[in-house]
C-alpha cells in the first residue's frame, strides 16, 4: 500500500500529484523543504486571520467581557470542526490516488461524494452548535457574566458551518490535483472581507460578539462560493456538476476509512485543550481574555511547525517508497532543524515585541499581563513541539500511522487532562496550569523520538 502511494503527498487535506514541480527524490533537501512548507504556512496564517480579526476588533471596541466570550469558544469550535475536517483528508487522499492511477470514472464519483459530505457535515454542526453550545460552555466553567455572549457567538458562528465545510472539502478536491494557489486566493479574499465586516458590524453598528460572528459567517460563504465556482468551471474529470450531487457508497466508505481516524485525533487534541480552557475559565474573565489574546501567537508559531511537519511526511513517504533510506534519515534531520529554527525565530519575535503585539488585541493592562503569563510558557519554548511533530511525521512517512497517534494522545492529551483534574487543584495558579504545555511536550517527545529510532532501525536497512 505504501509503495502504491509513494508519489502522492498527503498533507492535512492537501496532496500533490505526480505533476509536482518539486523533485523530492533528488537534490538538496533543506531548500526544497522550505519551498514546500512555506505555502502551507502562509495558507494557515490566512486561516488564522479570521479568528485574530474577531479577537482584535472585539477586544478594542467591545471590551474585555466580549473578548473573553469569543476566546472561550475556540476549543469547542475546534472540537467539532476537527471531526469533519478529517473527512476532507480522506477525500483528498482518495481523489489524489485516483488521479495518479488515471481512474477518471472514480474521480467523477469521488468529487460529488466529497462535496456532499461537506454540506451534510456543515448542517450537522449547526445542530450541534445550537443544542450543545450552552451545555459545553457550562461544562468548561465559563463565567456567568461571559456565558450569554459566548452562547450567542457560538450559535451564530455555527450557522456558517456549511460554508466552512464546503470550503474545506472543495479545497481538498482542488489540492488533490496539485492546485494549491486558488484555495489560497479564495481564503485571502474572505480574510480581507472578514476584517472589513468586523469593523463595520462592531464599530458602526455596535453589534459586539454577534457582529464578529456574523462577519465570519459571511466571509466563509464567500470563500465557499469562490472554490465552488472553481470546481464548477473545471473541465474533464475535475468538473463538479451541482445538479448531480450524491454520495457513492464505495467512495464514501473509503473517505470514512481514511478520514475518521484523522478527525478523531484532531477531536481528541481539542478535547484536551478544552480541559485546559476549563482551568483557564476558573480564573475569571480577565484571564480568559488574556488567554484569547496570547493564543493568536501560539497558533501562528504552531503553524510554522505544521508546515514542516507536513513537508516531512511527504518527503519521507516518497523517498521511503523509492528505497532511498539514507535520504529518509536526512529528511528527518533537516526538517527537524529547520522547524526548530524557524519556530524559535518567530516565537522569539513574538516574545520580544509582546507588548506592542498584544496591544493589537487589547488595551486592558490586566488582560495583557495575563496574556504574557501564557506566552512565557508557550512562546519561549514553542520550538520544542517540533521534536515530536517532525518525529511523528517521519513515522507516518514510513507507514507507521497509528503509533505516533497513540503516543501523542498519551503525551499531549491524557497527560494534560490528568494534570488539570488532579494536579491543578493542589496549587491553583495560572503558572501551575500553563506549565503543563512544556511538560507535555517533553513527555510526548520522550515517547515519540525513541519509537522513531526503533522503527527506523527495523525498516531502513
Amino acid at each position: 500500500m505504501l509503495e502504491k502511494f509513494s508519489t502522492i503527498s498527503i498533507m492535512d487535506g492537501m496532496a500533490i500529484s505526480h505533476d509536482s514541480k518539486i523533485n523530492m527524490l533528488e537534490g538538496r533537501i533543506w531548500t526544497k523543504l522550505i519551498l514546500f512548507a512555506f505555502p502551507i504556512i502562509l495558507s494557515s496564517f490566512l486561516q488564522q486571520l479570521f479568528n485574530s480579526a474577531d479577537i482584535a476588533v472585539v477586544g478594542h471596541f467591545a471590551g474585555s467581557t466580549s473578548l473573553a466570550a469569543v476566546g472561550s469558544t475556540g476549543s469547542i469550535i475546534s472540537l467539532f470542526i476537527n471531526i469533519f475536517v478529517g473527512f476532507s483528508v480522506g477525500a483528498n487522499v482518495l481523489i489524489a490516488r485516483c488521479i495518479g492511477e488515471g481512474n477518471e470514472e472514480r474521480v467523477k464519483r469521488a468529487i460529488p461524494t466529497a462535496y456532499s459530505i461537506g454540506i451534510i457535515g456543515g448542517f450537522i454542526l449547526i445542530a450541534l452548535g445550537w443544542f450543545v453550545a450552552v451545555l459545553l460552555l457550562e461544562m468548561i466553567n465559563t463565567p456567568q457574566e461571559v456565558l450569554p455572549l459566548s452562547t450567542l457567538y457560538l450559535r451564530i458562528y455555527f450557522f456558517g458551518m456549511p460554508f466552512s465545510m464546503v470550503y474545506n472539502f472543495s479545497s481538498a478536491i482542488l489540492r488533490s490535483n496539485g492546485d494549491t494557489k486558488r484555495p489560497l486566493y479564495a481564503l485571502f479574499a474572505a480574510g480581507v472581507l472578514n476584517v472589513i465586516l468586523n469593523l463595520i458590524f462592531v464599530i458602526v453598528f455596535k453589534m459586539g460578539v454577534a457582529g464578529v460572528a456574523l462577519a465570519t459567517v459571511l466571509s466563509n460563504s464567500v470563500s465557499a462560493f469562490i472554490v465552488t465556482l472553481f470546481l464548477v468551471n473545471e473541465k474533464g474529470m475535475m468538473h463538479l456538476d451541482l445538479r448531480n450531487l450524491r454520495i457513492y457508497k464505495e467512495e464514501f466508505s473509503y473517505i470514512v476509512k481514511i478520514g475518521f481516524p484523522a478527525g478523531l485525533q484532531g477531536a481528541i487534541f481539542s478535547f484536551a485543550n478544552t480541559s485546559i480552557q476549563s482551568g483557564i475559565n476558573s480564573f475569571g474573565t480577565q484571564a480568559i481574555a488574556g488567554s484569547a489574546a496570547s493564543s493568536n501567537f501560539s497558533v501562528l508559531s504552531f503553524y510554522m511547525v505544521s508546515g514542516f511537519n507536513q513537508a516531512t511526511m511527504t518527503f519521507t513517504s516518497q523517498n521511503f517508497g523509492a528505497r532511498k533510506y539514507d535520504r529518509v534519515k536526512r529528511v528527518y534531520a533537516d526538517a527537524l532543524l529547520l522547524a526548530m529554527l524557524f519556530t524559535a525565530t518567530l516565537s522569539g519575535i513574538f516574545w520580544i515585541f509582546r507588548y506592542p503585539l498584544l496591544s493589537l488585541f487589547t488595551s486592558d493592562r490586566e488582560v495583557m499581563e495575563y496574556a504574557i503569563i501564557k506566552m512565557m510558557f508557550m512562546e519561549v519554548p514553542h520550538w520544542m513541539i517540533a521534536s515530536y511533530e517532525i518525529s511523528g511525521s517521519s513515522l507516518r512517512g514510513i507507514g507507521k500511522s497509528m503509533l505516533p497517534t497513540a503516543l501523542m494522545i498519551i503525551g499531549t492529551c491524557i497527560f494534560r487532562v490528568c494534570w488539570v483534574v488532579f494536579v491543578l487543584p493542589l496549587h491553583h495558579t495560572l503558572y501551575m496550569l500553563y506549565v503543563i504545555y512544556p511538560l507535555s511536550w517533553i513527555v510526548t517527545a520522550a515517547l515519540v523520538i525513541p519509537a522513531l529510532a526503533l522503527e527506523m532501525k527495523k525498516v531502513l536497512v
